[in-house]
């Protein structure tokens, strides 16, 4: 609600489960919309070098197995041709009623992480996992980021 409500919150969970300890603390973030939920990510492969994924996220990428895989990095425009290379690509492109996606926006992001993947030979892998992509010009937000580092 407000700074003053947050606080009050805090101290009562700190009275009911005990102090924090060293180097704990609460963390506060927004809440998001809900919206289409993607996979980004990739990783070092020991034969291609670095690769990007996009596909259908959250549970849906173990149940559809619907990624797309390019050599890293990847312009916007192969961003954008792999996005619409997906399966589900129709679930983002408005079928059924459902509003457009922002696609310029999961290109962009898609093609960020390439280029993040191929600059950074420390990382192994990454999964950006779930991006909610919202309606055309409305953006798309990670929610969850996984990096392991180990990479050649």
């Amino acid at each position: 609600r407000d700074p003053a409500h947050l606080r009050r919150v805090i101290e009562e969970m700190s009275a009911r489960f005990g102090p924090f300890g060293e180097g704990e603390g609460v963390l506060v973030q927004r809440m998001c919309a809900p919206a289409t939920e993607v996979i980004v990510g990739g990783l070092r492969d020991p034969s291609f070098g670095p690769v990007v994924m996009v596909g259908l996220g959250g549970v849906a990428v173990e149940v559809l197995k619907d990624t797309v895989v390019r050599l890293a990095p990847v312009s916007i425009e192969e961003a954008r041709d792999a996005i619409l290379e997906m399966k589900s690509a129709p679930l983002l492109l408005g079928s059924r009623g459902r509003p457009v996606a922002d696609i310029d926006a999961l290109a962009a992001l898609v093609s960020t992480v390439s280029h993040v993947l191929a600059a950074a030979p420390e990382i192994a892998e990454m999964d950006l996992n779930p991006c909610l992509v919202y309606s055309e010009g409305q953006g798309v937000t990670v929610v969850d980021t996984r990096i392991r580092l180990g990479g050649s």
